[in-house]
């Protein structure tokens, strides 16, 4: 879909060719270098640790982590992750994190697509570059969990249904609710709302949604529903024992948080900020271009149906997770391909020559501040070392010059060689510097800066350490600790057999006073000296290992550091 408002510079077959070669394979690059190297983060370990049991069980319907139920997500993440681990060798950092990063492929591909099907091939790479510049968009690909996932099959849907658009009809339908109810697998019911929203402003604009009251669509929509629903069936026929029911959990995590949410309770207002920082570097051209369109788009929307859709599409998706009453930032990440789609529109607006000139100014001095920022700061290093409450590894130094000097060589390129990098990028001269630096800067600082800070990371060693210490207890228990928190130790311990989770000092002293020094207890630091109080005065607790601090945490009470303990008993 063309549009007499769009303002474009021709690029020659061999220029696109050129610059869709050098996209993806950044895109490869970005997504997968080192992306098995950092330790667990969070909820990673949920992921990681229900496939590993998976795996080990054989039971592939009913998670658990430490021999607990543990439904609190659907299946299909945990299965995505159990395929991966075919590929590496066993459920490891790269097989948790595989998923999300094919996933974030998925949706740059889906962007890209739908840029050129709403408007122009231009569109298309100029927003499939800015998305692979965001920031929020690129953490969440290498990271474990299933939020990219979700992301990848709404905006897949979403292709879909423009792509076959004009010819509904069973086929269609079923491809596109298989499309919804699979990615629904992967996290939940978003990933049906959100595809089911954004078309629905083009449904309702003449009556469109009359051509889906067939017995065909309905049929499609029924035959789609069972790629959601036949995993649960499975699970409650299997159940046994066990004391969970996936609908169930669907129902409280998706339904009940929407309306009566029980945690993740922020203000309605969160995603005004949440969505510019997880669109960051972006976020100063996402406000141009909407105020832009507030000011003078009417004409815009007049002659250009694809992006009134597209702006009605986004401001119902933002509506409907503000009306949740739960909210966390990363809910909103569907919404960043609507963001770079946007922007890549009004960019390509003849109407906006002003406005675009003021934006694209704006983001070369951000990409010129991040580059030489980070040169300065390479550059003082010796200084920032000693003053910086985290140890800076020099991986880090070198992995940051390298990427400043990068982003500084495209930021000159841009002023003396922008013909080069047009082709380099496969876009117009005049956006290719903004594109290309800041999709290098934020690329490799998220796949290698951010790598090399990991080993200011403790957890991981501090559980291998006890693993190796001569002497250390062998039947090892926690103390009030979160399912996240148990599923993180298990996963770095190997554990084959459940470890006891006690909630009692009383639990405690009967569990270390069995068997001392055989038995041993892990627990967080504030909790263990919460702890002290309700043991008996004949029972001390002796520290056989404890997670390291960093600097600045030395003087802190490091409620979440790991000790592990045994039972000292004292003389009469």
């Amino acid at each position: 879909m063309t549009d007499a408002a769009i303002s474009i510079d021709p690029v020659s077959p061999r220029a696109s060719f050129g610059g869709s070669v050098f996209f993806w394979a950044l895109v490869f690059f970005v997504m997968f270098w080192a992306l098995g190297v950092r330790e667990l983060w969070t909820a990673e370990s949920r992921w990681a640790e229900v496939t590993r049991n998976m795996l080990l069980s054989g039971d592939y319907f009913h998670p658990r982590i430490n021999g607990e139920p543990y439904f609190d997500k659907p299946l299909g993440g945990y299965w995505t992750i159990a395929l991966a681990s075919k590929l590496t060798g066993g459920v490891n950092e790269w097989a948790i994190r595989m998923p999300s990063a094919i996933a974030g492929i998925v949706a740059l591909w889906a962007t890209i697509y739908l840029g050129r099907r709403l408007w122009v091939a231009e569109a298309g790479r100029i927003a499939g570059w800015i998305l692979l510049g965001c920031y929020g968009f690129l953490f969440w690909a290498r990271t474990g969990q299933a939020d990219m996932e979700n992301l990848a099959f709404s905006l897949l849907a979403i292709a879909w249904y423009w792509g076959r658009r004009d010819r509904a009809g069973f086929w269609t339908s079923l491809v596109f609710y298989v499309i919804c109810f699979v990615g629904a697998q992967m996290k939940g019911l978003g990933a049906i709302a959100v595809p089911c929203i954004a078309v629905l402003p083009d449904l309702l604009r003449g009556n469109r949604w009359r051509h889906f009251l067939t017995f065909s669509h309905l049929a499609a929509l029924a035959v789609g529903s069972a790629f959601y629903f036949a995993p649960f069936a499975v699970e409650s026929i299997t159940r046994g024992s066990y004391a969970q029911g996936g609908l169930n959990l669907v129902f409280q995590q998706n339904v009940q948080r929407f309306f009566d949410p029980f945690d993740h309770k922020e203000p309605f207002f969160v995603y005004l900020y949440y969505l510019p920082i997880h669109f960051l570097p972006w976020a100063p051209l996402l406000v141009i271009a909407l105020i832009a369109a507030a000011r003078r788009g009417r004409r815009l929307f007049a002659c250009d149906y694809p992006t009134r859709w597209i702006m009605e599409a986004s401001l119902l998706v933002f509506l409907f997770f503000t009306a949740s009453g739960s909210r966390r930032g990363y809910y909103i990440l569907p919404l960043l391909p609507f963001c770079a789609l946007l922007c890549a529109r009004f960019l390509l607006s003849a109407q906006f020559v002003k406005e675009r000139r003021i934006a694209l100014g704006i983001q070369k001095n951000i990409v010129l501040v991040m580059a030489i920022g980070g040169s300065l700061f390479c550059a003082a290093w010796p200084i920032v070392s000693r003053l910086a409450p985290i140890p800076i590894p020099g991986g880090f130094v070198v992995s940051l010059a390298a990427i400043s000097f990068l982003g500084l060589a495209a930021a000159l390129m841009d002023r003396w060689r922008p013909a080069l990098l047009a082709r380099m990028a496969g876009t117009a001269p005049q956006y290719a510097g903004a594109l290309v630096a800041t999709a290098v800067l934020m690329g490799g600082y998220l796949s290698f800066s951010h790598v090399s800070l990991d080993s200011a990371r403790t957890t991981r060693r501090f559980v291998e350490s006890i693993r190796t210490i001569p002497g250390v207890p062998t039947e090892l228990a926690f103390y009030q600790v979160t399912p996240i928190q148990v599923a993180t130790v298990v996963y770095y311990l190997g554990a084959r057999e459940p470890h006891p989770v006690l909630q009692t000092g009383d639990q405690v002293v009967r569990f270390l006073s069995d068997r001392p020094g055989v038995n041993g207890l892990l627990i967080n630091r504030g909790a263990l000296q919460k702890l002290g109080g309700d043991l008996p005065p004949g029972l001390t607790l002796e520290e056989v290992a404890a997670e390291s601090s960093l600097r600045w945490e030395e003087s802190a009470e490091k409620p979440r550091k790991w000790v592990l303990v045994r039972a000292l008993h004292q003389a009469d």
